[in-house]
């Protein structure tokens, strides 16, 4: 009984570990045990790179393509639809909430402010990206 709940315990463990296949791509989702990062990347070199260690909005490290969404490396961002996003979770959380409708992001590049408007949709995809 043991070597079944330890082999079962294994084929779990297997199964999580490996990545996702669709259509001959090569999914990989990291997602990092804070609520502060993440990072996700596929075999087509699309990727997503985010972190708010520091608690004052989510930083885009990096997403391939550039300028995805209207997004760019380095971009901070501040609010979705007039809700404060200090937290990747946040980022998260107003993702899904607003997966149906469009997305206002508030933004900092640089040293100016700005605004993006993208489908909900694209805001849940880009945040949940799957094959």
């Amino acid at each position: 009984m043991r070597y079944l709940a330890l082999l079962a315990s294994l084929a779990m463990t297997t199964a999580f570990a490996l990545p996702a296949h669709a259509g001959g791509q090569y999914w990989s989702l990291k997602e990092h045990n804070t609520d502060d990062t993440m990072t996700w990347h596929n075999s087509e070199n699309h990727s997503l790179d985010l972190d708010s260690t520091a608690g004052k909005g989510v930083v885009v490290v990096k997403i391939e393509p550039s300028d995805a969404h209207g997004l760019q490396a380095g971009d901070v961002i501040l609010a979705v639809n007039g809700h404060a996003v200090r937290h990747v979770i946040d980022l998260i959380n107003q993702a899904n909430a607003n997966e149906h409708g469009t997305a206002t992001l508030e933004l900092q590049r640089g040293h100016d402010s700005k605004q993006i408007v993208i489908a909900g949709s694209d805001l849940y995809a880009l945040i949940h990206p799957h094959p």
